[in-house]
């Protein structure tokens, strides 16, 4: 009897788990069938994108294994996207209800995986509902740009499920399921390349393999990590050459390793004090390179520190607090600032998998604690609904701002002010909706605050050739010329705006300069076409 009660329990958990689950993502996330591409990534990615904008075929399907396009290889994002076009042609809702979708099912992943290896329901079902609610996860879901990180999260979600099946049962099939869906989530997004020292945390606790933390009587456990080590080093090195050819890892001189260790130092407490309390949450962080605090940085040394502490203290006690906390620090290294691409300081999506670690660290470190003081248990429950309830609530009206790019980098420059890529994209933002004239104003923003910035100068020209300021156009993308001369689409709006004036020459040559950094630029061909034939006219000489 008492057997069949904690079965029918144990059920009503599942349903109450699933529930809260479908209830918390639709409401935050169903409004985003509403929502517009963004002109941040979004045009390399889908809109702009002439193989993306073709739909899968098998043409598509081969170049996105082999392409290093907008400095990354993640063959599996390529092809996701290309059959959402195929799917849902450019209806940018429905590409946004696709990621909410792979959300929701990483939810579930969440709760069930957990919860198979530790048995423990409410805990497990706590870490999921904070997973679904939490507002840093927001940019992975309701960015169309960010599918990789769902789809990343979805394999390497089920490739820990298949893996905790092997070493329970020992049967190797489970071992092979847990390598190719591994594979499938480094062709995702290379943020899982850690995912081989997440298993062995896992040997660890919840699984129980390593119990004396002698891994000298336990090689194997070593032995059976080193096909997967295998691969994340194979796509670690694609990564780096293609964030080296595309000129996006920073150099030493730009930010020195003294300014990486110390950012990455203060990014790790920032992310946790952003996961207790999200607030002025925006989609890019400019890096704090030249104004970053001594103090801070200390305060964040010794913080980390303790918790780190406190975790090895605990490890007898709560094994739990230790590996979740590991969990996160590790998970987060690849993308914590020590291997600096592009500007910025962190990033609300680098949390969407190790966020997983630190949820379960608080849980199963509160849940220690209020066994040792059970009457504290039934404020704490309430007070965790009341929580939860209030990160659902900060997330749907964050999730808001993601409606179209003027109101999404409207509050991005609200809550960081003097953003110039923040600018930048919210002249975009309006150019894409032609309104030009506001256009313009954020871009000569842009430019004011950082006048070494090629694209902003860029930016500024085309938005003056948008408005026949022909002249001005010019001026502006021979300063970006100056600045950046390897950009196609520089020196073939610098053309434009010749062949607007009449400089058919001038203009023949830009042309010529694009179509050399870019054979493929087709409105470069057409301009060269029309130059050549405009200057090789009985008439060219009274022009």
């Amino acid at each position: 009897m008492l057997s069949q009660f904690k079965q029918s329990l144990l059920k009503d958990t599942h349903y109450w788990v699933s529930g809260i689950l479908i209830v918390a993502v639709l409401f935050i996330y169903g409004q985003t069938i509403r929502h517009d591409f963004i002109p941040y990534d979004d045009p390399h990615y889908i809109y702009a994108n002439d193989r993306v904008l073709e739909g899968l075929t098998w043409e598509n399907f081969k170049w996105s294994w082999t392409t290093f396009e907008f400095s990354n290889w993640h063959p599996l994002t390529w092809i996701s996207m290309m059959l959402d076009v195929s799917l849902f042609g450019q209806n940018a809702g429905l590409h946004h209800m696709t990621s909410a979708f792979i959300h929701l099912i990483n939810s579930f992943l969440v709760y069930f995986v957990l919860f198979k290896m530790t048995n423990a329901p409410w805990r497990s079902g706590f870490v999921a509902i904070l997973f679904a609610v939490h507002p840093l996860h927001i940019e992975s879901v309701a960015w169309a740009s960010e599918r990789k990180d769902v789809l990343a999260a979805f394999f390497g979600l089920i490739s820990i499920h298949f893996y905790a099946l092997y070493t329970s049962k020992k049967y190797r099939p489970f071992y092979l399921a847990a390598l190719i869906t591994f594979a499938f989530g480094l062709c995702s997004k290379p943020m899982l390349v850690t995912w081989p020292f997440l298993f062995l945390l896992l040997d660890y606790w919840p699984l129980n393999r390593i119990p004396n933390l002698s891994l000298k009587r336990n090689r194997y456990v070593l032995i059976e990590k080193i096909p997967f080590l295998a691969m994340s080093l194979i796509v670690s090195v694609l990564t780096y050459l293609a964030q080296e050819a595309a000129g996006s890892v920073a150099t030493v001189t730009k930010f020195p390793i003294h300014v990486r260790l110390m950012n990455s130092v203060i990014s790790y407490f920032e992310y946790m004090l952003m996961t207790l309390y999200p607030k002025n949450l925006a989609v890019i962080y400019p890096h704090i390179a030249a104004n970053i605090s001594t103090t801070q940085f200390l305060v964040s040394g010794v913080s980390l520190a303790i918790g780190i502490a406190v975790s090895i203290l605990w490890i007898r006690k709560v094994p739990a607090a230790f590996v979740g906390l590991a969990w996160f620090l590790g998970v987060l290294v690849p993308v914590i600032g020590l291997v600096q691409v592009g500007g910025a300081a962190m990033a609300d999506r680098y949390t969407y998998l190790p966020h997983i670690g630190l949820f379960v660290a608080v849980v199963w470190s509160g849940y220690s604690l209020l066994e040792r003081h059970k009457t504290l248990k039934t404020p704490a429950f309430i007070l965790t609904v009341l929580y939860c309830g209030a990160l659902a609530w900060t997330a749907n009206q964050q999730t808001a701002k993601w409606r179209n790019g003027i109101t999404l980098f409207t509050h991005t420059i609200k809550v960081t002010p003097d953003n110039t890529k923040a600018s930048t994209a919210l002249g975009l933002s309006y150019a894409r909706y032609n309104r030009h004239e506001e256009a313009l104003d954020w871009f000569d923003g842009a430019v004011n605050l950082d006048p070494g910035n090629a694209g902003a100068h860029a930016n500024l020209g085309t938005a003056l050739l948008n408005l026949q300021r022909f002249e001005e156009a010019e001026k502006s993308l021979r300063a970006a010329r100056v600045l950046n001369d390897n950009n196609a689409s520089t020196h073939f709006y610098l053309g434009l705006a010749y062949y607007k004036q009449n400089k058919f020459e001038q203009a023949l040559t830009s042309a010529q300069e694009a179509l050399n950094l870019n054979p493929s630029l087709a409105e470069a061909r057409n301009l060269f076409d029309d130059c050549t034939a405009i200057l090789e006219s009985p008439n060219s000489e009274q022009l």
